[in-house]
């Protein structure tokens, strides 16, 4: 063989096994970049704490999401929950200062052992007080700062990235949209990438690429209806809420009833019932079972704002001191029309539809999830979380005519039975009566939570809150473009690679072709 060929047998040799070492190099690189940029929910997690402080209890919520986030919103997980022990935070007007060290046990319990150490002093605290607090605030503003104050001590005592302006007092509106939020980051109705179709659908979609569903919140002191109407254009300014959530844009209908929670609602009905007996100190209660007897005192059922509309009547001023008996009488159609009148239905109605009050409620769209009050109404009952209007309907008047010695009968019997009636009555007004749902649009599902997760406002708050929370992963992290930067490189020189194989392969296969020759 001359010696130009051997040189060139000698250069392709090298060439191969440059090629051959680079690409093992990055092999090994690119290798590592997928096991930590494929895995970095494993290598880096954000945190977040959520309090949500009710009218009638407070919930503590821990939030856990992966350091990148999907088009700027984080997919954020239910990592762990402690129910407060004691009232809301509102229930403590006598002992304001009390209302903070409350907190501790969930905080000792829960947050301290469920966030990792090394990540407690970023992780912020936030806490979100209901319509407890919006009607005390009204009332007693100085109590509630009080109140609220004392949250702020406590929580400023644990390692964890707080400020004042994290603990208030969120609205209506706030509550609703945030019900909303987390009503269909649950049911996966965003373009968050939590499966292969959505995100199909988001690459051929824009506006609104996934159907959402509607929420329906019924808290002890407020209730909130939150959905996209069928014509989201329609909506003024004043009806609207904007939205951008995972790289999309969402117009929501949204509003709040305060007073209307189930609890203020029970303590509205009891207060027209006197007052409708001339403040008798003995009333027949409809709502009620045939032998049960109920005492409330005057204070009680004057004190919150909802019902006390009649500061000025000289009968209140005295009722308010005394004491008053319910008796129930096991009247369906009584208290279906005593449920009736905590509505304003005549209001004047600026801007039609409306649903009471006079507020403007474009016509109920698409599918709703009823949560909070809705779920216990209807489970109480063994009602299916499905139920349709007849089957609602038919089984609230079967059991608001049995009396009491009949439901003290019912196995499992809770401590709250004596108020069922009057709940599935509310339930059924606030639905069809208030909101305008019809055997046509009833697409309702009643539920507690989807896949662990409790369904309220606080999970839309968190998932909302990361919008907002930069992300600065650690060094120890690839980055996006430059896992893909390696693969290219990767992808480069395997083909050359490929292509200087296959030209010494050649060369060798003419080379052995040539000696064979010669040789012959």
């Amino acid at each position: 063989m001359d010696e130009p060929a051997i040189r060139r047998g000698r250069k392709c040799t090298r060439i191969l096994f440059l090629s051959g070492f680079l690409l093992t190099l990055l092999g090994a690189g690119l290798l590592t970049g997928w096991l930590i940029w494929g895995n970095r929910e494993r290598f880096y997690k954000e945190y977040g704490i959520v309090l949500d402080a009710g009218s009638s209890h407070t919930n503590l919520f821990v939030y856990q999401w992966p350091g990148s986030k999907k088009n700027g919103t984080g997919i954020v997980k239910q990592r762990g929950v402690c129910v407060v022990k004691g009232g809301g935070i509102s229930s403590y007007v006598e002992t304001p200062e009390k209302a903070g060290p409350s907190l501790e046990e969930c905080f000792d319990t829960t947050a301290l052992h469920s966030v990792p150490r090394k990540d407690q002093e970023e992780t912020p605290v936030f806490l979100g007080a209901t319509a407890g607090m919006r009607l005390l605030d009204e009332t007693s503003p100085d109590i509630s700062d009080a109140i609220l104050n004392s949250t702020r001590r406590t929580i400023s005592s644990y390692p964890f990235n707080f400020t004042d302006d994290q603990a208030r007092i969120i609205t209506g509106t706030e509550e609703g949209i945030f019900g909303w939020i987390t009503t269909n980051f649950l049911l996966h109705s965003f373009n968050d990438g939590s499966s292969l179709e959505r995100h199909v659908r988001s690459l051929i979609f824009t506006e609104d690429a996934v159907s959402t569903v509607g929420a329906l919140d019924l808290g002890g002191a407020s209730t909130q209806i939150t959905f996209i109407p069928e014509d989201p254009a329609s909506l003024t300014d004043d009806h609207s809420q904007y939205l951008r959530l995972y790289g999309t844009n969402y117009t929501v209908y949204t509003h709040s009833y305060l007073c209307y929670g189930m609890n203020e609602a029970r303590r509205q009905l009891y207060a027209n019932l006197i007052k409708d007996a001339d403040f008798a100190e003995n009333v027949t209660n409809p709502c009620g079972a045939l032998g049960l007897v109920e005492s409330f005192d005057g204070a009680y059922l004057w004190e919150a704002p909802c019902s006390n509309n009649q500061s000025e009547n000289v009968e209140f001023q005295s009722a308010n001191n005394s004491k008053y008996y319910f008796s129930g009488s096991s009247d369906p159609e009584a208290c279906l029309v005593k449920v009736r009148e905590l509505f304003n239905f005549s209001a004047p109605c600026e801007i039609e539809p409306c649903s009471f009050d006079g507020v403007y409620q474009p016509p109920p769209y698409g599918k709703f999830l009823a949560f909070s009050g809705y779920y216990y109404a209807i489970n109480n009952l063994n009602l299916t979380s499905n139920v349709t209007l007849n089957q609602l309907n038919t089984t609230r008047d079967e059991f608001c005519q049995r009396n009491w010695t009949d439901i003290k009968e019912i196995p499992g019997l809770q401590d709250n039975t004596h108020v069922f009636c009057f709940d599935i009555n509310y339930v059924y007004v606030l639905l069809v009566d208030a909101y305008n749902f019809t055997q046509d649009n009833w697409n309702i599902e009643f539920v507690r939570d989807v896949d662990g997760a409790n369904v309220g406002w606080s999970l839309g708050y968190m998932v909302n809150a990361t919008n907002g929370i930069p992300t600065e992963p650690p060094s120890l992290l690839i980055h996006e473009e430059f896992f893909y930067g390696l693969l290219a490189c990767y992808s480069i020189i395997a083909f050359v690679g490929v292509l200087m194989l296959l030209v010494c392969a050649q060369r060798r296969w003419k080379q052995k072709n040539v000696t064979t020759y010669v040789s012959i």
